[in-house]
């Protein structure tokens, strides 16, 4: 299934949430698996992922290449 920039962003908030309230409540452990379905969701949509990461960051977005 495809995700859109914004169902990825959503996405993302809503794993990061529970991982903290996780670590916050149970400990590094119990929050693990949290932080493993992040990982996998940035892997799944690495074009989201570089344009979350560049928009952070603060640089222009990437420029489509014409051919």
């Amino acid at each position: 299934m495809k995700l859109s920039y914004e169902g990825y962003r959503e996405k993302l908030s809503k794993l990061s949430r529970m991982y903290r309230n996780s670590y916050r409540h149970d400990g590094h452990k119990a929050a693990q698996p949290w932080r493993d379905m992040m990982r996998q969701v940035r892997a799944d949509y690495p074009e989201h992922s570089d344009r979350l990461a560049r928009e952070a960051l603060g640089f222009p977005p990437k420029k489509e290449v014409m051919q």
